[in-house]
This record gives structure tokens, sequence and C-alpha cells, in this order.
């Protein structure tokens, strides 16, 4: 009962994913990856140097005599278009073009043949040219079949992840309060003018006032509160006191 529920739940955390068997020419010029159910097929063409079958698809590669540039790539894809249209065949959009991993390119164009997708394309890989003819398939598979042709022994890496963006955190301003907000003001604008008074105050002395007593002469000052007249004002009544 035990191993049953593990097994369940094994199922439930790890999906079941189609895996895919490796096939290579009979000249082991290259290799290319499959789904399970795919198998390598006689083909009547003497040209077709690997040929692959799942019920009513398939898929033939031919190995050309040249290496091509991607010029002539794309020119033999114009040569086939316009023999399928003179078959009478429907040509579904133009030339497009597939990346195998960035290493080379490959070219293809989407036909209908008997109701069912088919495609032909044309690649460069190894400095090796290839014919890729397929039937049966849809697009993304097509392009995905492309997308695994390699070098025997070649190992594809998956791609990196992109770069992450450096996240950019905002600083927090504090919330103040209006009534916070105009206490502070007021505090701020109350030590510029206990600062400048003092500037002031050093500036100009405070005026004393001067007793004296009988006999021996002693005098004493004694400091009066700053005055917030004028220093013209102050100067005077320093004067007064002393005459």
């Amino acid at each position: 009962m035990t191993k049953a529920l593990l097994t369940i739940l094994l199922a439930c955390c790890f999906p079941i994913t189609l895996s895919a068997d490796v096939f290579r020419d009979s000249a082991s010029n290259f290799e290319i990856d499959f789904p399970s159910g795919w198998a390598i097929e006689k083909s009547n063409d003497p040209a077709v140097i690997l040929r692959l079958g799942q019920k009513d698809s398939f898929a033939e590669f031919t190995k050309l005599d040249s290496e091509l540039s991607d010029y002539y790539l794309k020119a033999r894809v114009k040569e086939q278009v316009d023999s399928l249209r003179s078959k009478g065949n429907t040509i579904s959009g133009e030339v497009k073009p597939v990346s195998i991993r960035g290493v080379t390119t490959a070219y293809y164009v989407r036909y209908d043949a008997m109701g069912s997708p088919a495609y032909i394309s044309f690649l460069t890989y190894d400095e090796k040219s290839y014919a890729v003819s397929a039937r049966g398939v849809d697009e993304t598979a097509f392009r995905n079949m492309l997308n695994r042709f390699r070098k025997p022994g070649e190992v594809i890496k998956a791609p990196a992840p992109p770069p992450r963006k450096p996240r950019k955190v905002a600083s927090k301003v504090p919330n103040v309060a209006p009534e916070e907000e105009f206490a502070v003001q007021v505090f701020r604008d109350g030590a510029e003018d206990s600062t400048s008074t003092a500037v002031m105050a050093g500036m100009w002395p405070t005026p004393a006032r001067i007793s004296c007593a009988s006999g021996d002469i002693k005098c004493s000052m004694k400091a009066q509160p700053a005055s917030a007249s004028s220093p013209a004002l102050a100067l005077k009544k320093r004067s007064s006191v002393w005459t």
C-alpha cells in the first residue's frame, strides 16, 4: 500500500516526458534526435543517406556534393519552390530560416502534399551541405528537429539563461505628517535666528552699568541684558554711561 502511494506521488510531482532516440547516417557524417517511435527505413533514392519514418510520416537526408554558402542554400530552396508550384503544390509562405543553436542557419519552405504538411530544407554544417525533406509533422516539430542536427558525438549544451538585471531599490523617504513637518521647519527657523543673534552679540558688546563706592574708587561693571536695538543705539547708550 505504501509503495503504491509513493508511486502515485512521484507520478504527480514528476510528469512523464517523451524520450528521444539518436540516429546517425550511414557514413557517420551527422547525428540527430527524433522522438521515440521513429525508426530507420530504406529509401528508394540511392542519394539518401538516412531515412526515418513513423506511420505516415517520414524524413530524408541527402548529402550534397559541395559545400554551399547561405546565398546558395536559399537559392536551392527557391528552385524547389518554383518546381513545386509548377506541379500545382500550394506553398505556405516564403523561405524561412531556422538557427541551429547559433552555429549555422538552415533554410526551408513548407507546402501541402496530399493534405499533409511537407518541407524542403537546405543547410550546411561542419563544412558539409545537406538537403532535408519531411512530411507528416507540424512546423514546430520540423524546426526542433533541424535544431538537433549535429556532428557525431557533439554535445549540445543547454542555452545559458539571460543575465538578470540588477533590481533598483528605491530609497525610502519617511512619511512626515503636516504638523510634524511644520514643527521641524519652525525649529529650523528658530535655530537660524538664535545663531544670527549670537553673531551680532559677538560683534557688538553689551553695555554695562558702572557703580563706584566712596573712598577709594572701586568700580564694578554689571552686565546688562542684550538689547535688540540697532548697533548704533547700543554704542550711544554705552557712551552715556561713562559720562
